[in-house]
């Protein structure tokens, strides 16, 4: 095995040494007394490409190897730990975290900052009560409609005065210890985030070290890290007017959506997840589809036609009093649509045979008839979608492999199970089941903070 380093490795190398000699190495005891931020330090760092070194050039990084930044930190940490540990946190606990498991959206919106050192992350675990266990964590984050709500104080947070964003866990389902634990990405500026004073360290002290307070912090759903169940996806389409969006709020029973008698009040794609018998859902309010020369509302309706196409289910909201069919509306009535018919207290005449022959139900939300039997085809729709067949096809690789690794583990309990190796064939077991709850949505912090912490053997 070779373990000589390679040219780029030797040259990330003599790059950090220089660094710390003529940057960090002068004045490094006096910043440690007199607990002075190294500002200038960092933001040298940050134009030679340390506080993102491996992050993907696609999001400003630098796109190197673990050994490289392994190297860099450690010419770094012989001048001085303190600018070591502000450059381990940015790039093991939060760019690392966010590269790996965040959404192309937050990736894209964060990881540039963070990568180009113009903004500074840090990252909360730790807790006065239960410290870094996340079983017995304290802090909650409820939700409510497109928002978490986070309450809680996370201490120990390395980088907590002088970042921009923290990446905090929070409880979201109680009673399950870590499993019901989330992640999301906070920004420092939301209303009801406070920074406590600096701890008084017995070293490392121009590191900043504090407690942080969130009291009603809203944190959209788009910054949780992690995903919460792909879902099965529905969406409810159909003309102005016709009642998408108070069917939307009845199935959710909240308001979720905006209604107005003014036409094209939704001109965005709103979203809710649901559970219904089991199954986690993803429904969608979409915009009235109409002939518009609003350039807005056109971007809307193109929306709710991507939309259709990556429903598992359409509802085809349609008002009885007006059944007039486009020939766009009759393209989505298909075998994964259900026609609803809605205001049908309204409805003056028997229905075209026509219609009759689609898999159609008739409503009033305004009276609440019928929606039950609508539900009722929505249940019976999951159910033939995730139950056709002895023989179900996994598209995603990522599914294939924690489904291959579940059987593996469920084979092996089976086989200490017999020979009464009870407490092996319990973790197996447990294993098992950690495999599936990363199909069906559960999010598993333990996978998280393992990887961190593995990876980059750092305690929090």
């Amino acid at each position: 095995m070779n373990f000589n380093l390679t040219d780029e490795q030797i040259l990330i190398q003599e790059t950090a040494r220089k660094f710390a000699k003529d940057h960090l190495e002068e004045g490094a005891i006096e910043r440690d007394e007199k607990k002075i931020w190294p500002e200038d330090a960092v933001k040298k760092m940050s134009e030679l490409g340390l506080m993102g070194i491996m992050v993907s050039p696609e999001y400003g990084g630098s796109g190197m190897d673990t050994i490289s930044y392994t190297i860099a930190m450690e010419e770094i940490c012989k001048s001085d730990a303190s600018v070591g540990v502000i450059m381990s946190v940015n790039n093991s606990l939060v760019c690392y975290l966010l590269e790996k498991y965040g959404s192309d959206k937050i990736k894209n919106k964060y990881l540039p900052e963070l990568a180009s050192g113009k903004k500074l992350g840090a990252f909360s675990l730790s807790e006065p009560q239960s410290g870094s266990d996340a079983s017995n964590m304290k802090a909650i984050a409820e939700r409510s409609g497109d928002y978490y709500i986070l309450n809680g104080t996370k201490n120990w947070v390395t980088n907590g005065i002088k970042s921009d964003y923290v990446i905090v866990f929070a409880v979201t389902e109680k009673d399950v210890g870590y499993k019901g634990v989330s992640c999301f990405l906070v920004d420092k500026d939301w209303e009801g985030f406070d920074v406590g004073k600096p701890e008084d360290k017995l070293g490392i002290r121009s590191s900043d070290t504090c407690e942080l307070y969130f009291s009603d912090v809203k944190i959209p759903l788009e910054n949780r890290i992690g995903s919460e169940g792909e879902g099965f996806k529905i969406a409810i389409l159909g003309p102005t007017n016709v009642g998408k969006s108070s069917l939307m709020n009845h199935l959710s029973n909240r308001d979720v959506a905006i209604v107005s008698e003014i036409a094209g009040t939704t001109r965005d794609v709103i979203e809710t997840h649901l559970n219904i018998d089991g199954y986690p859902v993803i429904i969608s309010d979409t915009a009235g589809i109409r002939d518009s020369k609003d350039e807005i509302e056109k971007k809307g309706i193109k929306l709710s036609l991507n939309r259709a196409e990556e429903a598992d289910l359409k509802l085809v909201v349609v008002d009885a009093k007006s059944l007039d069919f486009t020939d766009v509306l009759k393209g989505l009535l298909d075998e994964n649509a259900i026609l609803v018919i809605n205001k049908s207290d309204l409805l003056e005449k028997d229905i075209d045979p026509e219609i009759k022959k689609t898999n159609h139900v008739l409503i009033s939300i305004k009276e609440n008839k019928n929606i039950e039997e609508l539900i009722l085809k929505i249940k019976n729709n999951l159910k033939n979608k995730f139950l056709t067949s002895d023989d179900i096809l996994i598209t995603r690789e990522r599914h294939r492999q924690h489904l291959q690794q579940c059987l593996d583990h469920l084979n092996n309990f089976n086989q200490k199970k017999e020979i009464e190796d009870f407490d092996k064939a319990a973790e197996d077991l447990r294993l098992a089941t950690r495999h599936l709850g990363m199909i069906v949505g559960k999010v598993d912090v333990e996978e998280i903070l393992g990887s961190i912490f593995n990876d980059f053997c750092i305690g929090k």
